[in-house]
């Protein structure tokens, strides 16, 4: 169901302002065809 994609490097704000950096990161897909939605690709 989930499937792993290629590392990435994410900034956030957060609502006090601060700035938080995570390097290398590695997002997931789900795929939800098998439960009838759509997939995220």
């Amino acid at each position: 169901m989930l499937k792993a994609g290629d590392p990435v490097d994410l900034k956030l704000w957060t609502k006090s302002g601060e700035i938080q950096e995570w390097r290398n990161c590695i997002p997931l897909r789900y795929n939800l065809d098998k439960f009838g939605g759509t997939s995220a690709k």
